[in-house]
């Protein structure tokens, strides 16, 4: 059984519903930055 998609079967303007939803905020992209150690923000 395969779950989720690869790149190639995503649609540009396609919308995907999906549960749960969330808004990535200002804090998870700075904690994601410094677990990553990336310097380039989201």
């Amino acid at each position: 059984m395969q779950f989720g998609r690869c790149y190639e079967e995503f649609e540009v303007g396609a919308l995907y519903k999906h549960w749960p939803g969330r808004t990535i905020t200002e804090y998870d992209d700075t904690l994601f930055c410094m677990l990553t150690m990336n310097h380039n923000p989201l």
